[in-house]
């Protein structure tokens, strides 16, 4: 078991590091041409076999981290929880955020989000959570409330 995770972490590593730098530089970053004008995504899509790789790792990984998990604190599991249930939102919602982000962000930011990909992927990935956990919460407030009224 011990075995299958180290190779899984790696293969996830590997798989997301690989992602990374070919998406980038199929795309033109730090190339002297410099950035392509049409994106090419198929390093980073989901069809990509990289991508495949990586989801399968990231399953395995979980599935062995499942024993250590049930041992971590009440308080650490929730957290948890409240990401992973958060997962979905992120997925459905995030591409909304950075078509949002192109077009309404002051240009200074939006060109210096655009030179520094990960730091990019880092604020989607948070603003996302942080609006689909919140967004959650407001829709189970107001079925809460719903009851009272009729």
């Amino acid at each position: 078991m011990r075995h299958q995770t180290a190779i899984m972490a790696v293969l996830f590593v590997a798989s997301s590091a690989g992602m990374a730098l070919l998406g980038a530089w199929s795309n033109g970053y730090a190339k002297p041409s410099g950035l392509n004008t049409q994106y090419d995504s198929y390093y980073v899509g989901i069809t990509s076999p990289l991508c495949v790789m990586q989801a399968i790792a990231l399953f395995l990984l979980a599935q062995s981290a499942e024993r250590w998990l049930r041992s971590i604190p009440e308080r650490a599991l929730r957290v948890v929880k409240l990401l992973s249930s958060a997962a979905l939102g992120v997925y459905l919602f995030h591409t909304v955020l950075i078509n949002w982000m192109g077009v309404s962000l002051p240009s200074a930011i939006a060109n210096t989000l655009g030179m520094l990909p990960l730091t990019k992927a880092v604020v989607v990935y948070v603003v996302t959570v942080a609006l689909v956990i919140a967004g959650t919460w407001l829709i189970a407030r107001c079925k809460s409330l719903l009851p009272h009224w009729m």
